[in-house]
């Protein structure tokens, strides 16, 4: 994951919307410009089996994607990464990606997007 940004953000758009897992500071509506929510990854781990796997949800080139973003404390910015690599990177199915996403309170400021960090759809991956 993204380790050289000031603030730590993740980006979530699948189950860690609500269940994210680790410890944050802070968590809001986000958009993902670029990028769209597809059911676009095969998966034996969380869905189906080896022999016939199930569709799990990706990000995908185009578009944009809400979802929630959740800063980290800088400090536990490792050990979040660690499990994030744990949960989302069992196979090769997903990559790490730092992406743009953009708050509506961002947005109304007419600030910057934030650099956030994400697992995005390996296009290699069968």
């Amino acid at each position: 994951m993204a380790v050289d940004m000031d603030d730590f953000w993740v980006f979530g758009y699948g189950s860690l919307m609500w269940n994210p897992g680790f410890a944050f500071e802070v968590k809001m509506t986000a958009r993902a410009f670029g990028y769209r929510r597809s059911l676009c990854v095969r998966s034996f781990v969380h869905r189906g089996t080896p022999e016939r796997p199930g569709l799990v949800l990706g990000l995908d080139h185009g578009g944009s994607c809400r979802g929630m973003a959740f800063k980290v404390a800088l400090k536990d910015r490792d050990d979040v990464v660690g499990y994030l690599r744990e949960r989302e990177l069992v196979t090769h199915v997903y990559l790490e990606r730092t992406m743009p996403c953009c708050s509506p309170m961002a947005a109304a400021s007419q600030r910057s997007p934030t650099r956030s960090t994400a697992p995005m759809r390996n296009m290699q991956a069968p």
